[in-house]
């Protein structure tokens, strides 16, 4: 199961960077990881915990059961799955290899509040005025 845990891990991480607010980086992480936890997949830092709790607590297992059983699927199937499902998704959405298309919908990277907030002061610098939409957008957004 280390591919599609690493894919939701992956998307909480795309979803929460994407979001503009907390509300909605809380939700994008929300809904892949409590799908993550409801279909019982296993994520090796949590496992590391676990097995060695119960190592410690006297189960019936070896280190190197956790080894051969446990670590080296998992991260396996982690290298895999990040180095081609979520590489070659990013890659197809937003790089070369799906062409690097513009999106047909005039879309700006900063949110409504990060607009209103960017002011151009004029020559003087006695008198700030909100920049129009359609000026943001024609201007290459720093970090907004």
């Amino acid at each position: 199961n280390p591919i599609p845990t690493n894919w939701l891990v992956c998307m909480a991480v795309f979803l929460s960077g994407q979001a503009q607010d907390m509300t909605g980086k809380m939700v994008g992480i929300w809904f892949p990881i409590s799908c993550f936890v409801a279909i019982g997949f296993e994520h090796i830092p949590a496992n590391m915990f676990v097995l060695t709790m119960g190592l410690l607590a006297g189960a019936d297992l070896t280190v190197w059961d956790i080894f051969i059983k446990n670590m080296v699927p998992t991260t396996l199937g982690n290298l895999f799955a990040g180095a081609f499902f979520v590489a070659f998704g990013y890659a197809y959405a937003f790089g070369s290899i799906g062409g690097n298309n513009k999106s047909p919908i005039p879309v700006s990277r900063c949110s409504q509040v990060d607009l209103e907030k960017s002011m151009e002061v004029n020559e003087l610098g006695l008198e700030a005025t909100p920049v129009s939409a359609s000026t943001h957008a024609q201007r290459q957004c720093a970090p907004c």
